[in-house]
């Protein structure tokens, strides 16, 4: 069609004072068909510099790679755009990660007009000013160069995502992709409250699975190990990993929920427990893919003694296939309190303290007598009576807030009236050690976003843990299961790994020997 034949949408994003922001924007016309523009529209946007948009994904190919989704019709503007139409009606869908109001409205464009479309975002939740920041803790962005991260910073302005932890990984080639053009503090870019660090996803597919790698001063070779990913041996074991992480001042967690499974393409059982057993695990990503991923091994681990904090991430860009009109990064994010002004070092160290909650879209807190998530609050005494205060906030409807304890539910409340907020409170009277956790549900219509299902939300906190006597929480059929799990591991890992040198595969025998010295000695004392 020719120039004379379209016509221009001018889109603009306001905040509630009536300023420009940054914001993701996804166009559809009247057969739910995706606008993606034109090469001339291309060229027009990058001479006009800031103003244009930034179109996911083809506009970060050079950051991407081979992982390139050109699938995506979801959209990046900051502030304002000037769009080529044909004539038409078309539904244009505006929204700014989880705290401000998503909205959608239909537009129609003439040949030859201008037509103005403004947006004024609703503040619903202000989570900084109560010290909450959210973080994507497991993404996938190559930074050749330090300049990269103009792009970057504007994508998390865009989705108000606070943090981004990006890492290198090996996918069955020689050298990493996604590799970072430094890493430590040179590699680190924070622009306002909003920050870029360099990490690595070392993972193996035959035998220990996936783990995610946070605040690195260098990378952790060889990024990937066992025949079909690091084109070696399993080895070395991933607790010599989690040492290196905590020898550099980083933090490592597992990824997917311990369950990779066909999600990661893992093809045995992953050696979480033994790691965690061995005391090296700081968190678990168990929002993740639109699911609580691995809650019950999970679970089990907070009810062997453990310590272990939730977190949520995305594994972008690889969640796109769950829906092509819904980038992902920052689908899932780690939510962490931090006291005073915002740093990347803060926010990981809250991390790694269990100050989280991990979410797909829902805010959620958690206290019980004062303490929260993260914090060990030892009492004496044959009975203690305690007050659980819980709260989930949304833009979107929320279905049920549950309250956890020991890994059994003992709540459950339904959403009422706008079913944006679900508060509790009650009284609960402990005569063992216990952690209490959070958890909500919600959902969003397909309309909201312009999709074709519906989007599920859902948040959990990570524990507070109430000891008597300071004793550790001790479940015995959870211990008695992760024992088992350990022997299954070592049986397994025996036949199928990959070992050069016979010490290396006694060194994983050692391993798995001091986990089940762990589970079985709590065994005992249960």
């Amino acid at each position: 069609m020719s120039e004379a034949g379209l016509g221009v949408l001018e889109l603009g994003v306001f905040d509630h004072h009536g300023h420009r922001v940054p914001a993701r924007f996804h166009i559809e016309d009247e057969r739910g068909e995706p606008w993606t523009p034109a090469p001339a529209d291309r060229d027009a946007w990058r001479a006009a510099g800031n103003q244009r948009p930034v179109i996911l994904y083809s506009d970060m190919r050079e950051c991407l790679g081979r992982w390139t989704r050109e699938a995506s019709c979801s959209h990046l503007a900051f502030g304002e755009a000037g769009i080529r139409l044909r004539p038409g009606r078309y539904t244009v869908y505006v929204q700014r990660g989880f705290e401000f109001a998503p909205q959608n409205r239909v537009v129609e464009v003439a040949a030859g007009r201008v037509t103005h479309a403004e947006f004024r975002l609703n503040r619903v939740l202000a989570l900084p000013t109560e010290g909450w920041y959210g973080g994507d803790i497991h993404v996938h962005i190559g930074r050749r160069f330090a300049e990269d991260n103009e792009l970057w910073t504007r994508v998390l302005m865009a989705e108000d995502l606070h943090a981004i932890n990006t890492m290198s990984f090996k996918h069955g080639q020689p050298e990493p992709e996604m590799d970072q053009y430094a890493y430590g503090e040179a590699g680190e870019h924070q622009h306002s409250h909003y920050a870029i660090s360099p990490g690595t996803e070392f993972r193996d597919n035959e035998l220990y699975g996936h783990i995610t790698l946070a605040g690195l001063q260098e990378r952790l070779d060889p990024v990937s190990v066992g025949p079909s990913l690091g084109l070696c041996e399993n080895y070395p074991l991933y607790s010599m990993v989690f040492e290196e992480v905590r020898r550099q001042g980083g933090l490592g967690g597992w990824a997917h929920g311990g369950i990779s499974g066909p999600l990661g393409g893992t093809n045995n059982y992953e050696s979480l427990p033994i790691e965690a057993a061995m005391g090296l695990v700081s968190f678990v990503e168990v929002v993740q893919f639109r699911n609580f991923l691995g809650h019950a091994t999970w679970y089990g681990l907070l009810n062997a003694g453990l310590r272990i904090a939730a977190a949520g991430g995305s594994d972008f860009p690889f969640g796109i296939w769950l829906a092509p009109w819904h980038p992902s990064i920052g689908s899932d994010r780690t939510y962490a309190r931090v006291d005073g002004e915002f740093t990347y070092r803060k926010w990981l160290d809250a991390v790694g303290r269990g100050q989280t909650y991990a979410s797909s879209g829902p805010s959620l807190r958690l206290s019980v007598n004062g303490a929260g998530p993260g914090d060990v609050v030892n009492w004496e005494g044959d009975r203690q009576r305690v007050v659980i205060r819980a709260e989930a906030r949304c833009v979107l409807p929320l279905e049920c807030l549950e309250i956890v304890v020991n890994g059994a539910l003992v709540r459950r409340i339904a959403a009422s009236g706008d079913r944006l907020s679900i508060e509790y409170e009650e009284a609960f009277d402990l005569d063992r050690s216990s952690w209490f956790a959070a958890r909500c549900r919600g959902q969003a219509a397909p309309a909201v976003f312009g999709g074709q299902f519906p989007w599920d939300l859902m948040a959990h906190t990570s524990p507070i843990y109430l000891l008597r006597g300071g004793r550790p929480v001790l479940v015995e059929q959870d211990i008695t299961r992760l024992a088992d799990m350990v022997r299954l591991i070592r049986f397994s890992y025996v036949r199928q790994g990959k070992f050069d040198v016979e010490s290396h595969r006694e060194h994983m025998l050692s391993n798995c020997a001091q986990a089940l010295r762990y589970y079985e000695g709590l065994l005992k004392m249960s």
